[in-house]
């Protein structure tokens, strides 16, 4: 409709039936005769509601920005259809991860808690995580880890963020203390001596100790290295003894050698 079209040399858009008489050379009439038909323009209206970000393909174009749109398109009869386009957006979920990053050292953990909109939860990598489909896990990194979060909202709409956990690890001599008085009572405190390292990766590579006449009470080697306060099987006096301690950082090499006394109580 409103498209018109030459019938015997008439231009028209009104449906009818439409007839030309022709005189022949041997005076015979030829009459020619169409019917014309006209179909109305359809008129399709359209709602259509995406994710912000997202677009909706339609027709020949895409369409991004919220708003009313028009668009016509011809049919294989050659009549036109119009669109009315009516896009609207869900906004993206509002998401919060508590904390944005952190910072750790080498055997902490970190708990990521999200608050927000979101019916589902994805994080990647989930090796390190106490649980990879929940909003508050557990992380446990042997790295510094950088972490994706996915939430899913009602609507279907999603949103990643990127949780950085830098993991710092501790190698340093100066830092390593020594008891000076310990009691292997088999309470399972303070049952043994050695170093007291905590997160510092400094390892033990002698431990020597004396009594007080110079007799050699305990000799070990290795990261395990440590005295339980007995003497060839059988518990030790109580008294004050000698040690030698040899330590290193196996990631630079440093090295420390300590002197000193410990004093075994019963």
């Amino acid at each position: 409709a409103g498209t018109p079209v030459s019938v015997h040399d008439l231009l028209t858009d009104v449906a009818g039936f439409y007839c030309d008489t022709t005189v022949l050379a041997n005076e015979c009439l030829f009459i020619d005769c169409i019917d014309l038909r006209v179909s109305d323009t359809t008129y399709t209206p359209i709602e259509e509601t995406i994710c912000a970000g997202d677009t909706l393909w339609f027709g020949e174009r895409f369409y991004l920005d919220p708003g009313v749109y028009f668009d016509t398109l011809t049919g294989l009869s050659g009549c036109d259809s119009v669109f009315r386009i009516e896009l609207q957006n869900f906004p993206i979920p509002g998401i919060v991860v508590d904390p944005p990053n952190a910072n750790i050292l080498l055997g902490e953990s970190v708990a990521l808690s999200v608050e927000g909109e979101g019916v589902s939860f994805f994080w990647e990598p989930g090796s390190s995580l106490s649980c990879q489909e929940c909003p508050t896990p557990l992380a446990t990194p042997e790295e510094s880890t950088e972490y994706l979060l996915t939430v899913v909202d009602e609507y279907g709409c999603s949103r990643t963020l990127s949780v950085p956990v830098t993991v710092s690890v501790i190698c340093d001599v100066s830092l390593v203390e020594i008891p000076n008085a310990f009691t292997p009572d088999g309470d399972g405190v303070n049952d043994a001596f050695g170093l007291l390292v905590g997160e510092n990766l400094v390892e033990v590579r002698s431990l020597e100790i004396w009594n007080r006449w110079g007799e050699a009470v305990y000799s070990g080697a290795g990261p395990t290295a440590q005295w339980d306060g007995t003497q060839d099987g059988e518990q030790a006096n109580m008294d004050v003894y000698l040690y030698r301690i040899q330590f290193y950082c196996p990631i630079d090499g440093a090295e420390q050698t300590r002197t000193g006394e410990v004093q075994l109580i019963r």
